[in-house]
């Protein structure tokens, strides 16, 4: 969307999918989104590029991009120049699997006996 935040909300894709205004969708989401500043062109161009993404993989059950598994983590980051990228928000996803997990642990150990 226009403006100075990129990115997606969670759901915001049923815009490009479905025809819907961003007016609708903020009825719908309640994200507190700016609904002035519309779907530009870049967005448009996104819509139609994802749409046939989608329809390739239907159409033929493969994708243009390496599949996911938890060795290397590769992923589809889909945005106006679409790019195969590796490990999602690392930082992120090592906090809760690792640093939260000790927090945990430490906050739960008894040494009394």
């Amino acid at each position: 969307m226009k403006g100075k935040e990129k990115g997606m909300v969670h759901g915001l894709d049923l815009c490009y999918w479905f025809d819907f205004s961003v007016e609708e969708m903020e009825k719908f989401l309640r994200q507190g989104l700016d609904v002035t500043i519309g779907i530009g062109d870049e967005d448009l161009d996104l819509k139609s590029r994802l749409s046939a993404f989608i329809a390739d993989f239907t159409k033929t059950g493969s994708a243009d991009w390496p599949p996911y598994n938890t060795k290397d983590m590769k992923y589809l980051d889909f945005k106006p120049r679409a790019e195969v990228r590796q490990g999602l928000e690392m930082d992120k996803r090592r906090f809760w699997l690792e640093e939260l997990t000790e927090l945990v642990q430490e906050k739960h150990m008894h040494t009394e006996l």
